[in-house]
């Protein structure tokens, strides 16, 4: 079957200018073929940090056992944004005032393609195996 997946989607985003706890956010995330509430989710580079839509239908960052609720480190603004490129501006959880704040230093920008250690000559990067 055909990949329903929006045009929007970028192979990569970066998350920048989050501090304090929430900086954990910050760094380069890439798409997979895991899905939550009809869109791919982009997992951080090394660690088990994940980029998806939470169910009240926001690009959230999340730990991997909290993926698709609505627990999250940084959230969009704008429901049902095709992209998290278009999500923004962001929120990160106040544990001390206990609701979420925005966060307007924060950004989300296209992540530079991931450098592949032997690509094969004639490859294209968007295949699917």
């Amino acid at each position: 079957g055909l990949l329903r997946c929006g045009v929007a989607d970028p192979a990569g985003v970066q998350i920048a200018g989050a501090t304090g706890k929430p900086s954990a956010a910050n760094g380069a995330y890439f798409q997979t073929k895991v899905k939550y509430n009809g869109h791919l989710c982009f997992k951080k580079e090394g660690v088990k940090l994940w980029l998806c839509m939470d169910s009240n239908n926001l690009w959230n960052v999340q730990v991997e056992k909290m993926r698709g609720g609505s627990m999250g480190i940084l959230v969009s603004t704008v429901r049902g944004a095709l992209s998290p490129l278009d999500a923004g501006p962001w929120r990160v959880y106040d544990s001390g005032k206990e609701t979420w704040v925005d966060d307007l230093a924060v950004s989300v920008s296209r992540a530079m393609p991931k450098v592949t250690a032997a690509p094969v000559a004639g490859a294209v990067l968007e295949d699917v195996p």
